[in-house]
Parts: C-alpha cells; structure tokens; sequence
C-alpha cells in the first residue's frame, strides 16, 4: 500500500512537471512569434510573483537636477538622444491611459498602420548637463522596440514638473537610463530593450 502511495506521488510530479514544462514552452514560442523582427536586447521569463516584485523593487539613486528647456527647443528629436528614468514599466498602460500594449503599438509602428503622429508626444526633461530623460517610458519603449522610429515628437517638461512627486517615484535609471525592462506579470515574461545607438 505504502509503495502504491508513493508511486501516485511521483507520477503526479512528474504531471505536474509535464504541465507547466508544456505551458512554458508553448509561452516561449508564442512570445517569440510576438517578438519577430522587433528590436530588443533579450527577453525571460518568470514566476508572476517574482516579476511583480522586481516591479516593486526600487535601488536609491541621487536624483540629477532638472533645468529649464533650451530656448530654442526642438519638438521632434531623434529617440537615440532620450534616457529611460526608470528600471523597468508594465507592459500595458491603465485603462484610464487607453490600456495599450507596448507590444501592440510596436508591432503596429512596424507595420506602418499607425505612425508616431497618431501617439500622443513624449515628455521629455533635460537635466544639468544636458541629458535627455522621458516621463513617458511605455511611448518610448514602443518607438525603441518597433526599430523603425528614429523621431519623436516631444513635449519638453519645466523642473517643476519633473520635481513632483509622481515623477519623482519613477527616478530609478539602469547603467544611466540606456536600458529598460517591459514586464508582464500575469503572462511571467520581461523584455529587455536598449536605447538605440545613433543613426
């Protein structure tokens, strides 16, 4: 009785193992599918848990001191000049923001069914020394992504603004705001994704 009993235990381990090894590898196909010809650095994936966790997650960096806009600023910039001022973002924006996909409108600039005109402009600041940061990194990441954008059209923000404290939560820049990680937690993948080199 007892062997039977272990003998039930091990095959609904390795159920189980089947089952998920099945579901990750049907995620990692599918993923891919999403991902062709897109431009992004890597992509993994992960427990739900552990990547709302890394959404959490946020390492202390002094923030840089915003400045006023030059003068005669521009409103179309090349996106190679823009900065992620944070780690990572959510895939997809709140439903009241349209609840779009990074992926989605990545894809779709790709393909040429929407252009950059048709998303609303980036928010950009500058900052002591000249640096480029965006307040809007779900907008970037899809131009970045997408690889077929080289311009975004901007709307250059006041210190004032940057200095709020909902902006402010979001300062957490990875190796000087040249990475980004899109993470979805309730499908368990992240996308890393590299600010373009120039053009």
């Amino acid at each position: 009785m007892q062997n039977k009993f272990f003998v039930l235990i091990i095959l609904s381990s390795c159920l189980i193992s089947a089952k998920k090894k099945c579901h990750e590898s049907f995620g990692h196909s599918d993923l891919e599918n999403q991902l062709k010809g897109l431009n992004y650095e890597r992509f993994y994936f992960a427990s739900e848990e552990k990547l709302k966790d890394k959404l959490n997650y946020y390492q202390f960096q002094e923030m840089v001191t915003p400045v006023t806009a030059p003068k005669n600023k521009e409103l179309l910039i090349p996106i190679h000049n823009i900065h992620f001022m944070q780690h990572n973002c959510r895939y997809r924006s709140r439903p009241k923001n349209g609840g779009y996909s990074v992926l989605e409108n990545a894809r779709r600039l790709k393909d040429g069914s929407i252009q950059i005109i048709d998303i609303p402009p980036i928010h950009i600041w500058r900052d002591s020394t000249g640096k480029i940061w965006t307040l809007n990194h779900r907008r970037l990441a899809a131009y970045v992504l997408s690889g077929s954008v080289k311009k975004a059209y901007v709307v250059w923000v006041d210190p004032e603004e940057v200095l709020l404290p909902k902006n402010l939560d979001k300062w957490d820049p990875y190796k000087e705001g040249r990475y980004l990680e899109i993470i979805d937690p309730t499908n368990g993948y992240a996308i890393i994704i590299k600010q373009p080199k120039k053009f």
